[in-house]
């Protein structure tokens, strides 16, 4: 690989041993027992790569001449093992992110607690966003459908939590220049007006 950085060849050579067994570099961060839990047939496979390169509209489509050619039993397992194969992705996205951080210099302690989007985060945003206003909210809100504050666990959790225990919730956006936050959350007052709360 001529044209490969440095970093990058030691990132490849570290995911190689890992995928080989072979014992990791030192101070490298054991990979989580991952990412296989899902078994998808080559055809389904196929459609599917395909449609998720495509808007809804298409997506659906292609869903639907699928859902035609089995029963309701066979889309249930396809969509349940679709969601496992959806969170096999995240936890890959995550080693290759602490992987990269740490070939970057940082400590793999630093570099495991990356705030990092996952499905169950994408979906408790679903629900944070929902009847919540995105007009006055700032660009990375965690009450905004589809950021990256909006679909990860660690935020949406907190903000839920926030909402359940009438709590204050934080803009992470406006900070001081001790990286403390300075102004209560829009898309959180939006929120707990709609939830009804004072």
């Amino acid at each position: 690989m001529p044209n490969t950085t440095p970093n990058l060849r030691g990132l490849l050579n570290n995911l190689a041993r890992q995928a080989e067994g072979a014992p990791r570099a030192e101070g490298e961060k054991a990979m989580n027992q991952s990412a296989t839990d899902y078994l998808i047939a080559p055809a389904d496979a196929l459609e599917l790569s395909g449609a998720t390169l495509l808007p809804f509209d298409l997506r659906r489509k292609v869903l639907a001449r699928m859902a035609a050619q089995r029963d309701q039993g066979a889309m249930l397992d396809l969509f349940a093992q679709v969601l496992g194969m959806a969170n096999a992705v995240v936890e890959n996205c995550r080693i290759m992110t602490e992987l990269i951080l740490t070939e970057e210099g940082m400590h793999p302690h630093t570099a495991e607690k990356a705030n990092l989007p996952t499905m169950y985060g994408a979906l408790q945003g679903v629900l944070l966003a929902d009847g919540v206003s995105q007009k006055g909210t700032c660009a990375g809100c965690a009450y905004r459908l589809g950021t990256p504050a909006n679909t990860s666990p660690i935020t949406t959790s907190e903000a839920s939590h926030c909402q359940r225990e009438l709590m204050q919730f934080n803009c992470h956006l406006r900070l001081d220049k001790e990286g403390q936050p300075t102004k209560a959350c829009a898309g959180h007052r939006r929120a707990m007006r709609h939830q009804g709360a004072t």
